[in-house]
């Protein structure tokens, strides 16, 4: 057993040495065409041969660095590459995600945050910044409530959150109980200031185990669209209440199971981990697809309100309901998501950042909801709102988005 083990440890340093060349053969004849990866990969421009970039290295450097990303077969040699990683060492090959437990994947960023790895995931650290953002709110909600109109900020769920016992030990271990996050310190000061809030994660929390699907897919960083129509409902109940105007009203129906390609699934961690699909798609990819039931009143042509509304990725089930499914239930409609800006009325614009949009076309509208993600409570800037106020007064805070 000992000599056959010696063997294999022999056999396999040649097996790696051999394998770039037999993936350029296979390449050269077709055998092994070019497969797709995922995510983001700067390509270089060949550079000009020249003395001085010769003599100072910096041909030979960038020639590598072009070889080494465009070589013949390079994405098949890739997804190997990723394979062993995920299959015989269990960790991710992307330093950006995190393999949890039953092949649930992470953002490292949002286990970061949850289990409080550095100081300055601590909210008590960050209390000035969100009081800030708190303030600066506050002026926005002041002159909405002059003018007739409605301004809530709308807290959406990290992963983390709703996926803790697949967290890895490694940070599950170091987390401070006691501890208030980010996104607490934040609703605290909102309550302080007068903001109103609504907070998806904690309202999801208390039906979870009543639905009959994960309110995250084990493959993605992203809620389900179900689960973000679920609880928008909920939102739309609880803002039509208290508020100026009234939203559309949401009906929920029960939810099914339908047969959908692959890529309907939200599947974007698994994807960045590009290995190959015939081995790992059964480990990472275990859900369904739930179908979309959320269905709002179409108001009078007269009672439609116009929203506006900013914030990150978590928002595209709002604007995926007003935009694509039911742009007749609103008088008009912009979205900021991130620095994209989508319309009701317009094609899609991008922004360098949210508090460049034209403030004049975010104060005609009725509503104004500024979407946050738990993850995200302080680098969420809240888009224009930290940077110009109705009066005219200009802050200095971040203004980034999720």
């Amino acid at each position: 057993m000992e000599k056959k083990e010696n063997r294999l440890l022999l056999f396999l340093p040649l097996v790696l040495v051999a394998l770039p060349l037999l993936l350029w053969a296979g390449h050269l004849f077709g055998v092994l065409p070019q497969t797709s990866l995922f995510g983001y990969f700067p390509s270089d421009e060949p550079v000009a041969v020249s003395y001085d970039s010769v003599m100072t290295g910096s041909y030979q450097r960038h020639y590598e660095k072009q070889f080494t990303s465009s070589f013949p077969s390079r994405n098949v040699f890739v997804k190997l590459y990723n394979q062993l990683y995920t299959s015989v060492l269990k960790t991710s090959p992307n330093d950006q995600l995190v393999l949890g437990r039953n092949g649930t994947l992470f953002e490292r960023s949002y286990l970061e945050e949850y289990c409080f790895t550095n100081p300055q995931n601590y909210g008590e650290n960050n209390r000035a910044v969100l009081a800030d953002h708190a303030a600066d709110l506050a002026v926005i909600c002041d002159w909405a409530a002059a003018e007739g109109k409605d301004v809530w900020v709308y807290i959406t769920p990290s992963k983390a959150v709703f996926c803790e016992e697949d967290i890895p030990w490694q940070y599950a271990a170091g987390k401070d109980r006691a501890a208030l996050h980010n996104i607490d310190v934040l609703k605290q000061e909102l309550i302080a200031a007068g903001v109103p809030f609504f907070d998806a994660a904690e309202q999801l929390l208390s039906v979870q185990d009543h639905l009959p699907y994960t309110v995250f897919p084990n493959s993605g960083t992203h809620w389900r669209g179900v689960a973000g129509d679920l609880a928008f409902t909920m939102f739309t109940e609880q803002f039509n209440t208290t508020a100026n105007n009234r939203l559309p009203p949401l009906h929920f129906g029960d939810s099914a199971v339908e047969p959908m390609p692959l890529e309907a699934v939200d599947i974007d961690l698994y994807k960045l981990l590009n290995v190959i699909d015939r081995v790992s798609v059964g480990t990472f990819v275990r859900d369904q697809y739930y179908s979309r039931t959320a269905r709002p009143d179409i108001p009078e042509e007269g009672d439609r309100v116009a929203l506006f509304l900013q914030g990150g990725s978590f928002q595209k089930p709002i604007h995926e309901t007003y935009l694509d499914f039911y742009p007749q239930a609103l008088d008009d409609a912009v979205f900021i998501h991130n620095t994209v800006v989508l319309s009701l009325h317009d094609e899609f614009w991008s922004v360098s950042e949210p508090a460049d949009f034209p403030i004049e076309q975010i104060l005609d509208k009725d509503i104004l909801i500024f979407e946050v993600n738990q993850e995200a409570a302080v680098r969420m800037g809240f888009g224009f709102a930290t940077k110009k106020r109705p009066d005219g007064e200009n802050g200095d805070h971040n203004s980034n988005g999720q």
